[in-house]
């Protein structure tokens, strides 16, 4: 970023309307991004969200496998039962 200000070398930066101005544009430019680092209870916040997310997938996952063992038993017990009928 550049910023054209008028400087005197023995009274420093002039007051006048265009250095208000180029002020003005600058602080009106910085003011966009967020000078702040987020706090420390909001990274906390976030983490322990990310956390309960991570745990709920992980016990989504294993109901999910689970539940297809016991599909895969099921058929596996037809498949046995209805072998021990056709030899009879």
């Amino acid at each position: 970023m550049t910023v054209d200000l008028l400087f005197n070398e023995e009274g420093g930066l002039l007051s006048c309307r265009r250095n208000e101005n180029s002020k003005r544009m600058a602080a009106d430019f910085l003011s966009q991004y967020e000078t702040q680092s987020p706090r420390r209870s909001d990274i906390y916040s976030n983490a322990k969200l990310l956390f309960i997310l991570l745990v709920i997938l992980i016990m989504f996952w294993l109901w999910h496998s689970q539940e297809d063992q016991v599909d895969q038993y099921q058929m596996m017990s037809n498949d046995t039962l209805q072998s021990k009928y056709e030899h009879n």
